[in-house]
């Protein structure tokens, strides 16, 4: 359980990570497209460019390291590198564009040259991505270390729940053994109480 609680807090960064280089490419797109004819050569030419390629690049890397990391028994087994050629390839065609998208980032092309450049990789990684998760799928091999979870939660509910049957019951047994004890029980009521004494003082009876 603990292991899974570590690879949620791994998924959520990498989640997170990813929101942020979406904003990211969202700006750079802007930014381009406020003058798509400028100098590949200005001052800010090179960092327009350098935006849009390595978010680009850092979010489909995100996306396949989450597929890693949420598959990680499948992958950390070798057996898939000779068994699943094609899977293979798929990997490495996505780790090859995703360096293409940060290396186009330093050649000096104008904005209308650069975004459709970029804009075909995306197209390219995306149909590798549909690949990578249907047609090419990865195999279980291993079963998963979490497989047997469900069953542990619920024989833990099902302790727990015999567990307080047996506490009510033994509270009640603890009931019934005082009951004879207590005012009003089978034995014996309460003592009825008495009127109260009145006593002699010095300024006259006085009830007490």
């Amino acid at each position: 359980m603990l292991l899974d609680r570590v690879r949620n807090v791994q998924t959520d960064s990498l989640w997170q990570l990813k929101t942020i280089c979406v904003m990211l490419v969202g700006v750079a797109i802007k930014l381009a497209l406020y003058n798509p004819a400028a100098s590949a050569t200005a001052l800010h030419a090179e960092e327009q460019r350098l935006l849009l390629g390595m978010a680009l690049g850092t979010l489909f890397f995100i996306q396949m390291a989450h597929t890693v990391v949420v598959d990680f028994h499948n992958y950390a087994h070798g057996a898939w590198i000779k068994q699943q050629p094609g899977h293979l390839a798929v990997v490495v065609a996505r780790i090859t564009l995703t360096g293409a998208h940060f290396g186009t980032s330093f050649i000096e092309l104008q904005p209308y040259v650069f975004l459709p450049l970029q804009a075909s990789f995306c197209v390219v990684q995306t149909l590798l991505i549909h690949w990578m998760m249907k047609t090419f799928a990865m195999d279980v091999y291993v079963q998963h270390p979490l497989h047997g979870l469900p069953h542990i939660l619920n024989a833990m509910r099902v302790q727990r729940k015999i567990a307080s049957v047996k506490d009510k019951e033994d509270a009640g047994e603890r009931d019934d053994a005082f009951k004879d004890y207590l005012p009003g029980g089978e034995n014996g009521d309460a003592a009825p109480r008495t009127a109260p004494e009145e006593a002699e003082s010095p300024l006259g009876q006085v009830k007490v």
